[in-house]
C-alpha cells in the first residue's frame, strides 16, 4: 500500500488561528501557541511509517511562514486547501493524492500536537482491512480520517464544527467497512491548553516525548 499522510494547517497569523484561546491568551500569543503545535504535528508525522506526507495549507500565501516550520528536511509536499468549507478542501486533498498513485490516505488538523505517532501507524493498519478509519475526538468531531476508496460525497453537507460531524460522517458511509481509533481531544479553549499541560508532563514522565514545542512554549510562560 502506497501510504500518504495529509497534515491541515493554516499560517499562523496572529487573529486568524486558535481565536477561541482569547482572551486568556493574546492574538499574538494564539498564533505563537499554534505555530508550536504545527512543529510538533509535523515532527509526530515524520516520525510515522508512511511513504509520503503532505502539508495542505490554508491561505493560499500561507507556503513559505509554513516551511520556516519545517524541520523535516524535505519530507513534505506542499498543497494548497482551496477555497470552500473543510469537506470541500478534505476532499481536494483526497483526491490529489490518489491522483498520485496513493492507495491509503490519512489526513489530520493540527489541533493534536501530542497525538503519538503510532495513532498514524495504526491508522494504515486499520486500512488494509476496511475501507475507511476515523479518529474520533472528544467534542463529537473527529481527529482524523482515512480512506483506500474514493470519498465521494463523505465530506458533503456536513455541519462542520458542530457536535455531529463524526455522526453524520458515520452516516455518509453507505455500507462501506470503518474501523475506529481511540478518543482523542482536541485543543480549542482556554481550559484545553491547561489539561494539555497536565497531559504532557505524565506523557514525557511515562517516556512518551511528544509536543516538546508546545510544552516549552507553554512552561516558558509559566501558563498553569
Amino acid at each position: 500500500m502506497s501510504r500518504w499522510a495529509i497534515l491541515f494547517a493554516k499560517k499562523p497569523e496572529p487573529g486568524a488561528v486558535k481565536t477561541r484561546l482569547q482572551p486568556e491568551f493574546s492574538p499574538v500569543e494564539s498564533a505563537e501557541l499554534y505555530s508550536k503545535f504545527i512543529e510538533d504535528c509535523i515532527e509526530n508525522m515524520a516520525g510515522s511509517s508512511v511513504d509520503h506526507r503532505l502539508i495542505a495549507y490554508s491561505p493560499s500565501d500561507a507556503e513559505a511562514a509554513l516551511r520556516k516550520l519545517d524541520n523535516s528536511l524535505g519530507l513534505f509536499e506542499y498543497f494548497p486547501q482551496g477555497p470552500g468549507d473543510l469537506g470541500l478542501r478534505l476532499e481536494r486533498a483526497f483526491n490529489f493524492v490518489f491522483s498520485k498513485g496513493a492507495e491509503g490516505v490519512v489526513a489530520l488538523g493540527t489541533d493534536t500536537p501530542n497525538l503519538p505517532a503510532h495513532y498514524i501507524n495504526s491508522a494504515f493498519d486499520l486500512l488494509k482491512s476496511h475501507d475507511v478509519v476515523l479518529g474520533p475526538s472528544m467534542d463529537g468531531g473527529y481527529y482524523l480520517i482515512g480512506s483506500r476508496i474514493d470519498v465521494g460525497n463523505l465530506f458533503k453537507d456536513v455541519l462542520w464544527g458542530s457536535d455531529y460531524v463524526f455522526e453524520q460522517t458515520i452516516a455518509r458511509l453507505k455500507g462501506a467497512s470503518f474501523g475506529l481509533l481511540p478518543p482523542w481531544y482536541d485543543i480549542d479553549r482556554p481550559q484545553d491548553v491547561k489539561f494539555l499541560i497536565t497531559h504532557l508532563r505524565a506523557m514525557h514522565l511515562a517516556g512518551c516525548s511528544v509536543a516538546c514545542h508546545t510544552l516549552s512554549y507553554l512552561e516558558e510562560r509559566a501558563v498553569e
